[in-house]
């Protein structure tokens, strides 16, 4: 008889309470994104959608971390870049966090640099795959 092994999962009441405070956090930030990148205002702030969108995947990338690896927690973007390209359980969502990190510097940074419906949509995807690989990461 062949049995599979599967690994336990991660369900809110059994994560480790740093990882759900991360969990939150993001949550948070997705929705605030989400609400901001096609408000009804004249000139919707769609630029800062897109940077709350890359710090909510921060956040859930943070409480993959936390939880999966040992309560890690990079300081760095340099580092937190690192981990997408070397932790297995991230890796597939490397692309999306990378490309939400750098239009999230283009928007900070360059002097204005605006985004359109487009780009903003992608963002959120973005911000969506990394979502979608962790929360499956952590059986959540």
């Amino acid at each position: 008889m062949h049995r599979t092994v599967r690994k336990p999962s991660c369900s809110a009441d059994s994560m480790q309470p740093r990882t759900g405070d991360y969990l939150r956090t993001a949550d948070r930030n997705r929705d605030v994104a989400r609400e901001l990148a096609f408000a009804p205002f004249k000139t919707p702030p769609s630029d800062w959608a897109a940077v709350i969108a890359f710090y909510a995947a921060l956040h859930f990338m943070h409480a993959y971390l936390f939880e999966r690896e040992n309560g890690r927690e990079p300081t760095s973007h340099k580092d937190r870049r690192n981990c997408m390209e070397t932790v297995a359980g991230l890796m597939p969502a490397e692309d999306n966090y990378n490309d939400l990190y750098d239009l999230s510097v283009k928007v900070r940074y360059r002097s204005l640099y605006r985004i359109n419906g487009a780009t903003v949509q992608e963002a959120l995807d973005n911000m969506g795959e990394v979502e979608r690989v962790v929360r499956k990461g952590l059986g959540a």
